[in-house]
C-alpha cells in the first residue's frame, strides 16, 4: 500500500518540524505572518492536518490583547 503525502504537508507554514513522542505526533512551524509559532498534536500523522493549532510563541509586541 502506498500513502500519498501532500506537499506542503500543512499549508501556509514555514520551517516545519514533526516529532513523534510516545503515542502522539507533534507539528510546529511559523505561521504565515511569521509573528507566531503554532503547535499541533494528533495521535496520527495524517491527523495533524486536521487539528486546531495552538500559538505557543508570539513575536514581541504582537500578542493579542486580552478582553
Amino acid at each position: 500500500m502506498t500513502t500519498l503525502w501532500l506537499n506542503p504537508f500543512i499549508e501556509q507554514h514555514a520551517d516545519p518540524f514533526i516529532l513523534r513522542h510516545e503515542q502522539h505526533c507533534y507539528f510546529i512551524a511559523s505561521a504565515l505572518a511569521y509573528d507566531r509559532l503554532e503547535l499541533r498534536r494528533s495521535s496520527t500523522l495524517p491527523g495533524l492536518r486536521h487539528t486546531d493549532p495552538v500559538a505557543v510563541w508570539h513575536k514581541p509586541g504582537t500578542v493579542p490583547a486580552a478582553s
